[in-house]
């Protein structure tokens, strides 16, 4: 990554919510990704002030934590339309959001992610990681019908590399995800540790999520790669895509609004 000079064109932010900052040493972590899909730099910051700051001026920011939320309970519309894609999500709500983590820290900083940033949008980096798990498959994915597409989809799982408690540490996941990652994206020699303990492991997990979301970012340069799916009032998400999953999305949210079953 020292060999890059290149500004950036895209840039993923792992947010470490405000709880866990409590007495840990989990910070958040910014990757920078230049327009021909280097890695250039890996920043860590832990207060809002230290992560606007690792944050240089740039096309795009992806976030993988909540930047709008407008529902006080449930879920968010565009998460509901998720789950009929087949990419799970973990609700998000203003009560539950605010009991688990104290409150909504990717709305407090989007306003000053924007001063950065001509775009700043949500991502879900397992989305991404299966995305380009089945572009290098051996089958073209463009060429399938809508139902065997789904078929293939359900048939990915991003590898888990998120450490889920004390002694659960689980390198050899996070060296599976950033081989992943490594077909798409020019990592300049930084790799997950493959004897890292607990802490190291949350580290390079975070290193992850932020490159995925950097490279979600960058695939938006081209609309065809690309989905924004809700609306900026009630919470977006970006999404790697292909034709077929935006005409899967398009379906689903035509259905979704003619039940009345979405307000976006």
């Amino acid at each position: 990554m020292s060999g890059h000079h290149d500004s950036p064109t895209a840039v993923g932010v792992h947010l470490q919510q405000r709880a866990a900052l409590i007495g840990t040493g989990r910070p958040s972590v910014v990757a920078l990704v230049g327009a021909d899909a280097s890695l250039l730099d890996i920043r860590r910051a832990d207060g809002d002030a230290e992560v606007l700051a690792a944050v240089p001026t740039c096309t795009r920011v992806c976030v993988d934590a909540p930047l709008v939320v407008a529902n006080e309970e449930g879920a968010r519309d565009v998460e509901r339309l998720l789950a009929w894609l087949d990419i799970p999500m973990f609700p998000s709500s203003r009560r539950r959001l605010a009991a688990l983590h104290g409150g909504l820290r990717g709305e407090d900083l989007r306003e000053g992610l924007a001063t950065r940033a001509g775009d700043v949008v949500e991502a879900v980096p397992d989305a991404t990681l299966r995305q380009i798990m089945l572009e290098s498959g051996r089958v073209d994915a463009s060429t399938m019908e809508l139902t065997e597409y789904r078929r293939a989809w359900l048939g990915l799982r991003a590898p888990r590399y998120r450490p889920k408690g004390e002694g659960r540490a689980r390198p050899s996941g996070a060296l599976a995800a950033a081989a992943i990652v490594a077909r798409v994206v020019d990592l300049g020699g930084w790799a997950p540790r493959a004897n890292a303990d607990d802490w190291e492991a949350i580290d390079d997990a975070a290193v992850l999520d932020a490159v995925i979301c950097a490279y979600t970012a960058l695939r938006a340069e081209d609309p065809a790669r690309a989905l924004r799916l809700g609306a900026p009032e009630r919470g977006e998400i970006l999404l790697a895509a292909d034709r077929a999953m935006r005409m899967r999305a398009a379906v689903n949210l035509a259905r979704l609004r003619s039940e009345g079953l979405t307000g976006i």
